[in-house]
C-alpha cells in the first residue's frame, strides 16, 4: 500500500521552487554525508551522535526518526507533498526514486529523493481539517488517509462543489453583482 508524506521545502518555502524545477524533495542534515548504508533508525541515530554531538537528545532522537523515514521507510510510488506559503499552495507529486545524497539540489538539503510532480493544489480549497493537518512543522511527516485522499481530489478538479462555490464567491470583489442583483448577498459570509 502506498503512503502519502509532506516533505517542507524549508523554512518559509525556500527551496519549493527548486524542488520542482529539479523534480525532487530533500531534507537537511549534510554532515552526515551518504545514509545509503544506514538501513535502521538506530544506526542513523547513532551516525546523528558522533557528527552533531552537542545537539540535545530529544533533537537528535526526531531527527533520526525524520531521516529513517526519509532514508528507509518512503518508497518509489509513495505520494509526496511540499507547500509554498507565500503562494498559499502545495505541490503534489509522486516519490520516483530511491533515497541519494546529492549535494547539487542545496548545500544544507543534502538527503534527497527524486519526484514526478503532478501538480498544485491551492490551500483554500481544502477543509480546515485537512490545513491544520498538513499545518505540522515538522521536516517530514506522514498524512493521513484522509488528506492525502481530499488532496488528490483538489487536484483532479472533483473537490465538493460547495468548496468551490465558497473560495471564489471569497474572491469576488463585494460589488460585482450587487449593481445587478440587488437582492444577491455582497459577503461571503452569509453563503453556509
Amino acid at each position: 500500500m502506498t503512503k502519502s508524506w509532506m516533505v517542507r521545502a524549508e523554512r518559509n518555502g525556500r527551496l519549493f521552487d527548486a524542488f520542482k524545477e529539479k523534480s525532487v524533495v530533500a531534507i537537511g542534515w549534510p554532515a552526515l554525508g551518504d545514509l545509503s548504508d544506514a538501513k535502521s533508525r538506530k544506526a542513523i541515530g547513532e551516525a546523528l551522535a558522533k557528527v552533531y554531538a552537542g545537539a540535545k537528545p530529544q533533537g537528535q532522537a526526531m531527527a533520526a526518526g525524520q531521516l529513517h523515514r526519509f532514508v528507509n521507510e518512503i518508497s518509489i510510488g509513495d505520494m509526496v507533498v511540499t507547500y509554498d506559503p507565500s503562494r498559499r499552495v502545495y505541490l503534489l507529486g509522486e516519490i520516483a526514486s530511491a533515497y541519494r545524497h546529492d549535494t547539487s539540489i542545496d548545500p544544507e538539503d543534502t538527503q534527497v529523493r527524486s519526484v514526478r510532480w503532478d501538480g498544485k493544489v491551492s490551500r483554500d480549497l481544502l477543509s480546515v481539517e485537512s490545513r491544520n493537518s498538513l499545518g505540522s512543522i515538522s521536516t517530514l511527516f506522514r498524512l493521513s488517509n484522509d488528506v492525502a485522499a481530499e488532496l488528490k481530489k483538489a487536484l483532479s478538479g472533483n473537490i465538493a462543489d460547495h468548496l468551490k462555490v465558497r473560495w471564489l464567491w471569497a474572491r469576488l470583489p463585494k460589488k460585482t453583482f450587487s449593481n445587478l442583483w440587488p437582492a444577491v448577498p455582497t459577503s461571503s459570509s452569509r453563503i453556509r
